[in-house]
């Protein structure tokens, strides 16, 4: 289940901008570049499943699933008004 969530980012790509940078002219759009963080996923998701009660699971895959979301980076590529060249470095989705 683990690499199947950093397999999602590892090829993603958002369309619109999650954000507003400032630039005029977005060239490469959200990009992710590191899909995250396997190690505490794993365990953490394993975790969530030995716990015996449906409502403890669910948390516990809830806050799993926060804390991978901050493993996730990426870049945006664009042009300043001036016409040079900036990329903006992102962490996490939301």
């Amino acid at each position: 289940m683990a690499i199947g969530f950093m397999g999602y980012w590892a090829s993603a790509k958002f369309t619109p901008v999650p954000f507003a940078p400032a630039m005029t002219a977005t060239v490469k759009g959200p990009v992710v570049t590191v899909p995250g963080s396997p190690t505490p996923l794993g365990g953490n998701l394993f975790y969530s499943f030995v716990l015996g009660n449906a409502e403890a699971h669910l948390n516990a895959i809830c806050m799993s699933l926060l804390a991978f979301q901050k493993t996730i980076t990426g870049t945006i590529s664009g042009t300043s008004s001036s016409g040079t060249a900036i990329s903006l470095p992102w962490i996490g989705i939301i």
